[in-house]
């Protein structure tokens, strides 16, 4: 099991992932952050980022702020 630490920046006007220096992802998408959509937009572009499957991915802290650790399963 890996982890990955991500920092979200939902309700963006364009969509990107982007790698930072530290290993950690930023990600920019449109979806507006309620009822859990914004979270599901973060593992899903986090896994085609990565090239795994949604399922492997969950959340481990952070599922109502921006800063987020995810854990991919192997």
């Amino acid at each position: 099991m890996n982890f990955i630490s991500v920092k979200a920046f939902p309700n963006s006007s364009k969509k990107s992932v982007v790698k930072k220096d530290d290993g950690s992802l930023e990600l920019r998408f449109s979806t507006i952050p309620e009822k859990g959509k914004a979270n599901k937009a973060v593992i899903g572009l986090v896994a085609d980022f990565l090239g795994v499957s949604p399922s492997k991915i969950k959340i481990v802290k952070g599922a109502r702020i921006r800063n987020k650790l995810l854990s991919i399963d192997d």
